[in-house]
């Protein structure tokens, strides 16, 4: 049962479905739907930042108004899978490629592509001696 109701809330934060509406209590101060609203405005915040602080490099180019924009119709087509949001964004260098907004500026996707893979570096296991090293410089 907790699963097909995890199910139904996760719908509603990126799909707007009502689905979890009859399970959502109406008590207290706030509306069952403003309650999943607050919700769902903190997802899309956390994600947004999440993707801003995995690809500076690319928020520095296009400017962070504009990534916000990029990063709100990337968690709209691919909402996160896993609940380690280290992994999110693996996808984003090749969803800027196929961004029409930035068809002009393909060398965008290149650099999201580079911070990625810096990303991955810096997470991988073979990696964790070199975070004591360089986290005082």
């Amino acid at each position: 049962m907790l699963p097909e109701i995890q199910k139904k809330f996760i719908n509603h934060i990126f799909s707007g479905s009502d689905e979890i509406m009859p399970q959502i209590a109406d008590t207290g101060v706030f509306t069952p739907t403003q309650r999943l609203r607050i919700y769902k405005n903190n997802t899309h915040l956390a994600l947004t930042d999440i993707l801003i602080q995995t690809f500076p490099a690319v928020t520095k180019l296009v400017d962070e108004k504009f990534m916000r924009y990029a990063a709100q119709e990337f968690w709209t087509q691919y909402p996160p899978t896993s609940g380690d949001m280290n992994d999110y964004g693996a996808a984003f260098p090749l969803f800027l490629k196929t961004f029409s907004a930035l068809s002009e500026h393909l060398y965008i996707a290149d650099v999201a592509m580079l911070e990625w893979l810096r990303q991955e570096a810096w997470l991988s296991p073979a990696s964790d001696s070199k975070r004591t090293l360089y986290s005082a410089w």
